[in-house]
């Protein structure tokens, strides 16, 4: 009796992978984080997105060179994280209500000129294109180079800590497609942007001079 149980529960358990019934990765939130950008990552903090507080960072002493990963494990046994990076020259990006049971990679692309870019899951990344000063015009055009649509875009000047309005309003930037940004500061130059796509999932520029940017480009497949 004994063994047709132990069976019967094997069986049962072969039987919910199959059907897609067991959680992603087993509640395994490591990830590797690769380094696609021009410069080294400085910190890396992982942390849960319900606790409000980023922590230490896990890198330690270490950095993620330019071309290379490192293998990165939350200590919390949960699903859901927000994930920064700090580049070689200050700047920092976030991600933000990340999936990590579901994710086995995560790039990021920027860090050259301390403009950094990249998107979670190995699939997609980000960038800008610098053009020098543009005496004080921080109209800028958003690309969404990837696959998912960007639903909304919120456009703040870094000294203020409220990212204020959609700025697309009832507009929708599908993939492939561009959209014009002139943010209402007009007067400022550095200004931190977020963009929400389908389904939620969010990706913030922060410190980003607008004034010597021409396009910032997002992609999430």
């Amino acid at each position: 009796m004994r063994v047709r149980g132990f069976l019967a529960a094997v069986a049962a358990l072969a039987w919910m992978v199959a059907a897609g019934s067991m959680p992603a990765r087993a509640q395994d939130a490591s990830f590797e984080l690769q380094n696609n950008g021009g410069t080294a990552i400085r910190e890396v903090f992982v942390s849960p997105s319900s606790s409000g507080q980023w922590g230490r960072d896990v890198l330690g002493a270490g950095v993620i060179q330019p071309g290379n990963s490192q293998r990165i494990t939350p200590f919390a046994k949960e699903c859901i994280f927000d994930v920064k990076v700090v580049w070689a020259g200050g700047a920092n990006e976030e991600r933000r209500r990340q999936n990590l049971c579901q994710i086995s990679r995560m790039t990021f692309s920027g860090g050259a000129g301390g403009v950094a870019g990249g998107v979670a899951g190995g699939s997609a990344g980000g960038s800008s294109t610098p053009v020098g000063s543009r005496g004080g015009d921080p109209t800028f055009d958003l690309v969404n180079a990837g696959s998912v649509s960007i639903f909304e875009v919120y456009v703040s000047p870094s000294s203020i800590n409220d990212w204020g309005r959609d700025v697309l309003g009832s507009s929708v930037i599908s993939g492939g497609n561009r959209h014009r940004i002139r943010p209402a500061a007009s007067s400022e130059c550095v200004f931190d942007i977020k963009v929400v796509y389908r389904g939620g999932g969010a990706e913030e520029r922060r410190r980003q001079n607008l004034c010597e940017i021409s396009s910032l480009t997002f992609r999430r497949d």
